[in-house]
């Protein structure tokens, strides 16, 4: 979630399993890992940036992150 409020939606490969879903980013730890309440890992599971993979081996990024902006009323 942004300093606004904005929940922020991540699809990624997590801990190199070889596919990716989809997780809900709620927060920042105190050791700069993205906390996730993730359907696999759990809630509130911080997971660092190194065990998400952003980068396929040719260079490619291969996570997708939305911050979902409500519409204004």
């Amino acid at each position: 979630v942004t300093s606004q409020g904005i929940p922020v939606w991540i699809n990624a490969n997590f801990y190199g399993a070889g596919k990716g879903h989809h997780s809900m980013a709620i927060g920042v730890s105190p050791n700069n890992e993205i906390i996730f309440n993730d359907p696999i890992y759990g809630e509130n599971k911080a997971i660092p940036d190194s065990k998400i993979q952003m980068i396929d081996e040719k260079g490619n990024m291969v996570w997708k992150v939305w911050a979902i902006y409500p519409p204004s009323n």
